[in-house]
């Protein structure tokens, strides 16, 4: 029963997991975004939420600290975005990453050294 709740909650979209995420202003809620520029995510860090859904959300670029307090996420979901470049050390907060999805945006090349 545990894992099956596991499963599930890995599995729910973020609106789902967030239902008050219509309150907070901005296309990337429930993290912080400004012209397609992820600033940060204060409200899974705030949780503790172990997963982080920042699919599908017009995110162009990722600021270095952008995913700091986050030092628990054990994935990190940046899919289906427009990302072009990642900068190097954005991942270095994170504790024990077991997924980071990047698929499905214009990404050409990551910095030699960013899952180091």
């Amino acid at each position: 029963v545990a894992l099956g709740a596991v499963a599930l909650a890995l599995g729910t979209q973020c609106r789902d997991r967030y239902p008050l995420v219509s309150a907070v202003p901005g296309s990337c809620a429930p993290c912080v975004c400004s012209q397609g520029v992820l600033k940060g995510c204060p409200f899974h860090a705030e949780l503790k939420d172990p997963v982080l859904w920042i699919s599908e959300r017009g995110v162009t670029a990722l600021e270095k600290g952008a995913l700091e307090g986050n030092e628990g996420a054990a994935a990190v979901f940046l899919h289906s975005n427009e990302l072009e470049a990642l900068p190097l050390g954005v991942f270095d907060g994170l504790m024990n990453p077991r997924a980071i999805r990047l698929e499905h945006n214009r990404l050409t090349t990551l910095p030699y050294g960013i899952f180091d």
